[in-house]
């Protein structure tokens, strides 16, 4: 039994990286602890990696489409890296930084089951209770507002907001197909919509009401048919928007007035400060063209990738970010991936999100009710995450892993259901 505790599968990898995206959060967040910790993910994924590379045949067979499409974008990154001559460590690192993600996200299509996704779900549930007291704490008692509150025990909104997202998408497709207690459904919306309105995340209360809709409309889709049940949701969840309306006027009033206020919102997302991010939200494509990417073969393949990327080693820094680091790309994903990938790789990129979603709700009734949630909890959550790359980096910071699980669990249920319903597929 001791000898199991020190063996090392795969199974284990992905079970610490995504606990230790939490951990190590909370210990920067709390306690200024390095954010090096996470370089102990990179061991995990390099171990994970080294087992998926015997189930190469099992990867295919399970979700052929988003295969042959990262090896299109790995492709389309090397003819980017050496029209313009990147230097390798560089390449390796850029690579690093946009694709370890996928690691994991086989991984766990490979390797989890609903019962593993299960237990994932339920500490990032009991997590978010913590989180929530922690945000309560740092606004109500400390004062921490905007920037200084951070993000609960996430220290800003990169990880905060998919981390939210995730349990409000799980949470919601699990109460509408009726697999879950109206309890833990109406905490995890109080909670988003706390935790969003004092860290002013403007775009992660628009996702999560996004997302909530997007719930309802697909399980009503799936079921078909009005019932009291359906009625009363309805009813409860327009209540709930007059509640959420009060309790953001009441904690972050400005908020408002972006959101519902079409002059002050495209103000907002084409907004460029000096001291902050200079290149707008909305529009950013057309900017860098303009500033960097000047002759159509750099539109189509970028400045190749890692040539835009930093670290804190100093070899790992790119004379690009040296020189125009202070324009602030890699706070945006569209901005920093485009940048460096270009039409092509960017492309790519978006494609291999969009692919997912259209796999996972086309093949929705084909399964059984008890894996159709986690099928809708992927395809929504993933629709989120598209929303978001032109709002921060979270899909590419060390947080991200957890992005990536919410996208694969989706395939973990095909997988379960796969045995009960072949004479379907």
């Amino acid at each position: 039994m001791r000898r199991e505790l020190f063996i090392v599968t795969p199974k284990k990898c992905i079970f610490w990286i995504l606990y230790a995206c939490i951990m190590f959060s909370a210990a920067y967040s709390l306690f200024g602890i390095s954010l090096s910790t996470f370089y102990l993910c990179d061991v995990l994924n390099l171990m994970l990696l080294y087992f998926e590379a015997k189930y190469i045949k099992e990867i295919k067979n399970r979700c052929a489409p988003l295969l042959y499409i990262l090896i299109a974008l790995l492709l389309i990154l090397m003819v980017g890296a050496g029209i313009n001559f990147v230097k390798p460590l560089l390449v390796f690192w850029g690579i690093r930084n946009l694709c370890r993600y996928y690691i994991l996200f086989f991984g766990v299509i490979l390797f989890f089951t609903l019962d593993d996704v299960e237990k994932v779900i339920r500490f990032y549930f009991a997590t978010q209770i913590f989180n929530t007291l922690v945000g309560i704490y740092k606004y109500f008692v400390l004062g921490l507002f905007s920037d200084d509150f951070g993000g609960g025990i996430f220290w800003g909104g990169g990880g905060l907001n998919p981390f939210c997202l995730l349990l409000l998408c799980f949470y919601s497709s699990l109460y509408f197909a009726k697999k879950t207690t109206f309890k833990k459904f109406a905490f995890i919306i109080a909670a988003t919509f706390m935790l969003g309105a004092m860290a002013e995340e403007k775009m992660m209360l628009m996702l999560a009401v996004l997302c909530i809709i997007l719930s309802a409309l697909i399980n009503q889709y799936v079921e078909k048919g009005l019932t009291v049940r359906k009625l009363g949701i309805l009813v409860g969840l327009l209540l709930g928007f007059v509640i959420v309306i009060n309790l953001v006027d009441r904690l972050a009033p400005d908020m408002l007035n972006i959101l519902f206020n079409k002059k002050n919102f495209m103000a907002y997302a084409t907004a460029t400060f000096d001291e902050g991010y200079r290149i707008p939200r909305v529009g950013s494509f057309q900017v860098i063209n303009n500033l960097f990417l000047r002759t159509p073969i750099k539109e189509w393949f970028g400045l190749g990738i890692g040539n835009c990327d930093t670290s804190a080693f100093s070899f790992l820094q790119s004379d690009f970010y040296r020189a125009y680091g202070d324009y602030n790309y890699r706070w945006f994903t569209n901005q920093w991936t485009y940048l460096e990938c270009g039409i092509g790789g960017f492309g790519l990129y978006v494609f291999f999100f969009v692919t997912l979603i259209i796999t996972l709700l086309a093949k929705l009734k084909r399964y059984s009710n008890a894996s159709r949630p986690y099928m809708i909890t992927s395809a929504i959550f993933t629709v989120a995450m598209i929303f978001l790359m032109w709002h921060s980096s979270a899909i590419r910071v060390d947080t991200a892993y957890i992005i990536y699980f919410g996208m694969a669990i989706g395939f973990v249920a095909m997988q379960y259901d796969s045995n009960e319903i072949k004479e379907d597929c």
